[in-house]
């Protein structure tokens, strides 16, 4: 039994010993997480421009990787809306629930942003109209467009954006619309 409080102090001493130089990487590793991520997503979406022919015209455009970005900060958002829930729950800690409601002020709009956006481009590449043959294709983007219009409904208001169920399922939702999209 000894031996393991002996570990527990030095495990201190070397926290607190490395606290001041992780402060001072912050910045970096933060500036690091968000970058990543970010190139990754858009060369995956620069990725699907060589299939050029093999990608069906509802998702052949020069904005693949556009999208692949922008979707990519709500897949994020709703990583970090899991994490807040789910740690809070296994260590009894009270929810973020404001931060989370602050920053899905902000993903409402680039909900809208997005559909908006895929709208248009298929508009302008005078696509459109595929949306309505209702065969399987047309049918998987109206289900993804739904997808990534429903979170943002659902945190229209306030109120909902106050209530950890409410951004939980929003979470899963923006989830299953970034994956579908993906798919």
């Amino acid at each position: 039994g000894g031996g393991g409080a002996a570990r527990g102090v030095q495990a201190r001493r070397v926290a607190r010993a490395a606290i001041p130089a992780l402060k001072k990487a912050s910045i970096w590793i933060i500036a690091l997480g968000l970058l990543l991520p970010t190139m990754h997503q858009s060369s995956l979406g620069t990725l699907m421009l060589l299939a050029n022919s093999r990608l069906h015209e509802l998702w052949r455009t020069p904005l693949v990787p556009l999208f692949f970005l922008l979707t990519c900060v709500s897949m994020g958002y709703s990583v970090v809306v899991f994490e807040s829930a789910f740690s809070a729950m296994g260590f009894r800690r009270k929810p973020e629930t404001e931060m989370l409601s602050g920053l899905a002020g902000i993903i409402v709009p680039l909900q809208f942003f997005v559909v908006a956006l895929r709208l248009a481009d298929m508009a302008v590449r005078g696509v459109i109209g595929q949306l309505f043959t209702f065969d399987v294709r047309s049918t998987m983007v109206l289900l993804e467009l739904a997808l990534f219009l429903a979170p943002a409904v659902m945190l229209l208001s306030p109120s909902s954006r106050r209530d950890l169920g409410h951004l939980v399922r929003s979470a899963m939702v923006m989830i299953f619309a970034g994956a579908l999209y993906r798919f």
